[in-house]
């Protein structure tokens, strides 16, 4: 690791890039290298990360895909025809729109039963020291307490029945640190682990492809249509401030400026009135 410099980490990203390595996937692989890096230099194996003077890959923002209502309905009778062992993920990725490491960070400790709440706290560490290592979520407004519907509480109630059966299959194995969506054995699962559970159902569903990260555009897209305040979204959701919402959504939601035409029409229509 000290022979580490930044011409040869340079070297080695121009030549991802040279080889044919989409650059999003050379750009992740140089993120992950410099977050460990920045590791070492603060546990003192370093004196300095030698990626700070690497030029990364320049990415182009992956457009969003979205499914529709139809959509979405068929992709959750796939989950319940299937019967993945992570379908209540899925159900509850498309039904609130929660990051997956938001969610693969949820512990049972969260869910409010009576008042159909869960609380966001948390998220596996994308460079982990231990095998269950958890930080904080995206951003102080990532940190939110939403209600979720009835629907999905009947979904955790039927997991979590599941999860109770898996506990005493895996009795001498099973690590219980309270996950919500742990792996086999109890343990934090992996975010590729996920990624594959729902392209598998995507593909036995007969659905055009969507990321994961897509199911979480595709609950603001019909919360936004079914007249959905974005503000209210916005807060939901766990962005810091409305304007991030408008600027990634605003052309997912209704046609805002006819409604507004509409109503200062009324406004302005002469009106009899009686003295």
């Amino acid at each position: 690791m000290s022979d580490l410099r930044p011409d040869l980490i340079q070297s080695a990203v121009d030549g991802m890039l040279k080889n044919g390595m989409p650059a999003y996937s050379t750009g992740y692989a140089f993120k992950l290298l410099k977050m460990s890096l920045k590791r070492a230099v603060k546990l003192g194996i370093l004196g300095y990360n030698p990626a700070d003077g690497v030029t990364p890959p320049k990415t182009q923002k992956k457009e969003m895909q979205v499914w529709d209502e139809n959509q979405v309905q068929t992709y959750l009778l796939t989950i319940d025809t299937e019967q993945p062992r992570s379908g209540a993920l899925l159900k509850l990725a498309v039904g609130t729109g929660m990051r997956l490491g938001e969610l693969l960070g949820l512990m049972w400790g969260d869910v409010d039963w009576e008042r159909k709440q869960i609380s966001i706290q948390r998220q596996p560490k994308l460079v982990r020291d231990e095998k269950n290592d958890f930080g904080p979520v995206k951003s102080k407004s990532s940190m939110r307490t939403i209600r979720i519907a009835d629907v999905l509480v009947d979904v955790l109630r039927e997991h979590l029945e599941k999860q109770f059966v898996e506990t005493k299959v895996f009795a001498s194995d099973w690590n219980d640190i309270d996950l919500v969506f742990p792996n086999e054995r109890g343990d934090s699962m992996l975010r590729c682990s996920a990624t594959k559970i729902h392209k598998t159902m995507l593909a036995r569903a007969g659905l055009p492809y969507i990321r994961f990260h897509d199911l979480r555009h595709t609950a603001v897209s019909l919360m936004l249509q079914n007249g959905v305040p974005i503000v209210e979204v916005s807060k939901y959701i766990g962005h810091a401030r409305v304007s991030i919402t408008l600027d990634t959504y605003g052309h997912l939601a209704p046609s805002w400026h006819s409604q507004a035409a509409e109503k200062m029409n009324e406004i302005l229509t002469p009106q009899s009135i009686t003295l």
